[in-house]
């Protein structure tokens, strides 16, 4: 009975010290590096867990205004609140996440363009006046002699760096026997949407510096001055007479590594028949030039 009365009060006492010995470190040092983020559209911010835990599950509550990776970074999307959980075992932890406003989201009103007409195509200089990139989606409308819609072109997609000027052609109409149709006016519809996150647009940090040789051939030096490899690019030549377009040629490029210069040539401009294309002078422009993230 002694025993059963010691064995009684020890288990007691235990009962009695284990509550007040620490938990564990882990749980008490866990802690997310920020609770609150205020982005900008399309910016992207890391957030990390801080101390020694096991491995996170990190949710969104709304991830059309923020989404958030496996790896804890956030991407903003659109304007408004989103929380951003972050699971270890049981325990949450979470951070409140305001994606702002843009200052200015009306960007088409700073597109503008223009269409000059070739031996058989259209070509558009479009000109970006914001002072960011844009993304837009551009197509060729024609119309009859009514002023009614005949014919449409598909749409073609375009990140157009800050204040640059980009180059677009656009084949001339034919039916499916390859006649050309009849029009009597042409404009371009211009439809403005979202920045991809995946995108970062260098075109204004491209510079070019080009001369014409004896045989009519055009020697282009481009150079990335940009702290950001240039991973996808497109330099086009337009070619003048008289003051209108008479040809383009554009040549792509790629891995335009930070303060690097890469050399593009541009054969003369020839016509259907392979004939010279007379010009009285060429222009340089950067269609387009994208780092592309790596957010994962």
């Amino acid at each position: 009975m002694k025993f059963v009365k010691q064995s009684l009060c020890m288990l007691l006492l235990i009962c009695l010290i284990i509550p007040i010995i620490p938990s564990s470190n882990i749980d008490a040092a866990v802690r997310l590096n920020k609770t609150k983020l205020t982005l900008e559209l399309n910016e992207i911010a890391q957030l990390k867990v801080l101390g020694k835990h096991t491995r996170p599950t990190w949710t969104s509550s709304n991830n059309d205004v923020a989404c958030v990776t496996s790896k804890g970074k956030v991407v903003a999307r659109k304007a408004g609140k989103a929380t951003i959980t972050c699971k270890i075992k049981k325990k949450k932890y979470k951070c409140t996440v305001t994606v702002k406003k843009p200052v200015n989201t009306d960007y088409g009103k700073k597109i503008t363009y223009d269409l000059f007409e070739t031996s058989d195509s259209f070509i558009s200089i479009i000109h970006n006046k914001n002072n960011c990139p844009v993304q837009i989606s551009v197509a060729l409308t024609f119309y009859n002699n009514e002023g009614n819609w005949s014919y449409q072109s598909n749409y073609k997609d375009l990140l157009i760096g800050k204040k640059c000027n980009s180059v677009m052609e656009f084949d001339k109409p034919r039916d499916y026997y390859s006649n050309e149709l009849r029009y009597s006016s042409s404009k371009l519809l211009i439809s403005v949407g979202n920045v991809s996150k995946y995108q970062v647009s260098t075109a204004d940090m491209i510079t070019t510096v080009a001369s014409a040789t004896a045989d009519n051939k055009v020697i282009c030096d481009v150079c990335n001055t940009s702290k950001k490899t240039t991973d996808s690019y497109q330099i086009s030549c337009l070619y003048f007479s008289g003051g209108k377009v008479v040809a383009l040629e554009s040549m792509h490029g790629t891995d335009l590594k930070p303060d690097s210069t890469k050399s593009i040539t541009f054969n003369a401009p020839k016509d259907l028949l392979l004939n010279d294309i007379a010009f009285d002078y060429f222009k340089i422009y950067v269609d387009y030039a994208t780092h592309y993230k790596d957010i994962y």
